[in-house]
């Protein structure tokens, strides 16, 4: 992979040719070029064709020709994310009647066949133009702004002369993808709602204290980000503590988030500590603010709250969004 600023093309032809059947197969570039611009992906319509020429009005009959296409290098691009299209051809036989697949993506080390068995025949000079995608994806956010790869690839005719001789031609053409996406600035917001501002979780009976207890604020924070990522939780302080001078554990109290409709975060539940904790995270949300429930709970028979003094004990949490 390249990173450049100054981008020259040029449109290439090459052909090799089978002397004894008199066909020559070959590649010319048109619009090979592939620039993206954002994660949408890219197709470049006609990117090249295939030029066939048979000898005089000797035919190439049906089931005897096939072609296929090959990485020689793919630069580090990933082979999944190319895909080619037939778009037309520029006299008989038509697509249809060729009878190839409308879609064929690319592998990383394997030929493929974009004609795997043609059902009609040729004479002449005959054309095959096909498109070539390049698949969205927040992947593409993950190359520098202006990075570029060449892509060298290997074009294969085959030729069954007869049940016990194929003939190849072999040609070399070029590919290239520039990704020009500025980079994103990630840009996040985090709110508690008013009801969770003040949470309050209380321990009024003996069961409280030997089942645990737990109080939920519905829709209590609410995040939006442009980019994925994480939600963490502190406390402010090393302890709760009272007004009369008592303390308490954090750890005696647990937090959890539960994602709210629309919201595919994942959250983890964690004992309350002054260290930062990450509780949720997730993928970016394109700046639609999604909600989270918030949950705090007892321990069930916890020494801590047992043997703590009766008394109104409180601390002060901050939720923090940052990036993955």
């Amino acid at each position: 992979m390249k990173n450049n600023a100054l981008y020259i093309v040029f449109f290439i032809a090459s052909f090799a040719t089978l002397d004894a059947q008199n066909i020559s197969f070959g590649v010319v570039e048109q619009n090979p070029t592939i620039i993206i611009t954002d994660e949408g992906g890219q197709s470049n319509q006609d990117a090249f064709y295939f030029n066939l020429q048979g000898s005089g009005n000797s035919s190439i009959d049906k089931g005897t020709w096939r072609i296929s296409v090959e990485a020689i290098d793919l630069d580090g691009f990933p082979a999944d994310k190319i895909s080619f299209q037939p778009s037309n051809t520029t006299s008989n036989p038509s697509i249809d009647e060729i009878g190839m697949p409308t879609h064929v993506p690319f592998q990383q080390t394997a030929e493929v066949f974009l004609v795997p068995q043609s059902n009609a025949s040729f004479s002449g000079t005959f054309d095959l133009y096909y498109h070539v995608s390049v698949a969205g994806g927040a992947y593409l956010n993950t190359y520098p702004e202006n990075s570029e790869f060449i892509l060298p690839l290997r074009a294969r005719f085959y030729y069954k002369k007869n049940k016990n001789k194929t003939d190849i031609l072999t040609t070399e053409f070029n590919l290239k993808i520039q990704i020009q996406i500025p980079p994103v600035t990630p840009q996040f917001s985090i709110e508690v709602n008013a009801d969770a501002s003040n949470g309050l979780l209380e321990l009024k009976s003996v069961n409280d204290y030997e089942q645990g207890t737990q109080i939920t604020y519905t829709g209590g924070l609410t995040v939006s980000a442009n980019t994925d990522y994480q939600v963490q939780v502190r406390s402010s302080q090393d302890l709760f503590s009272s007004p009369s001078g008592n303390t308490l554990a954090l750890e005696a109290i647990s937090v959890l988030l539960s994602a709210g409709a629309n919201n595919p975060a994942t959250t983890n539940p964690v004992p309350l500590s002054n260290l930062e904790q990450i509780i949720a995270t997730g993928g970016t949300t394109e700046g639609t603010p999604v909600n989270f429930d918030i949950t705090y709970k007892s321990n069930p028979n916890d020494p801590n709250l047992i043997n703590a003094p009766s008394d109104i004990y409180s601390t002060t949490l901050q939720y923090i969004i940052t990036p993955q």
